[in-house]
């Protein structure tokens, strides 16, 4: 009987950790799509004050776009230069000759680390459009600080249902 009891505790748990870590990634891809789909709504919104000729992203400091200590904008010149800019990124690029190319040619997602004026890494969504006329890079991006504590709370949760269904 002990025996049978062992495997099956083992069996258990065994199910237990692998449905915790499924939902684990599953929330993690989720969160993950969410914070694109976040992202190309943002630089929607920020298409109407980049075509703005009076409107500045540094100007822009009562958070209509951009939460402040966790979002960001910068538009770039086809070249690379630094048109505009939210506060917390001064005047140095934040994509690479080579990401800007690809940005010029499609919409480009990419994680970063943590950047100037930002603590933690960030996931940032580049698009080119249009201002006075002339093609210019916009970038936004968020840091991911929110669904690492959304994970981390999951996990914590997986973890206690685990250590208290495995008594």
């Amino acid at each position: 009987r002990l025996r049978i009891t062992a495997a099956f505790a083992i069996a258990m748990a065994a199910v237990l950790a692998g449905s915790g870590l499924f939902l684990y990634l599953r929330l993690d891809s989720h969160l993950a799509l969410s914070l694109d789909r976040e992202l190309q709504l943002r630089a929607q919104d920020l298409a109407a004050l980049v075509g703005d000729p009076r409107a500045s992203l540094s100007r822009d400091t009562g958070g209509r776009f951009l939460e402040r200590g966790e979002s960001y904008a910068q538009l770039l010149s086809p070249g690379g230069a630094v048109l505009d800019a939210t506060r917390p990124l001064g005047r140095t690029p934040l994509l690479s000759v080579r990401q800007l190319r690809a940005a010029r040619r499609a919409p480009l997602y990419l994680d970063m680390p943590p950047i100037p004026g930002l603590d933690e890494g960030s996931r940032l969504f580049a698009t080119t459009m249009t201002r006075r006329g002339a093609p210019v890079v916009l970038v936004v991006g968020a840091t991911r600080q929110n669904d690492a504590e959304t994970l981390a709370s999951f996990r914590d949760l997986i973890a206690l249902s685990t250590v208290t269904h495995g008594r």
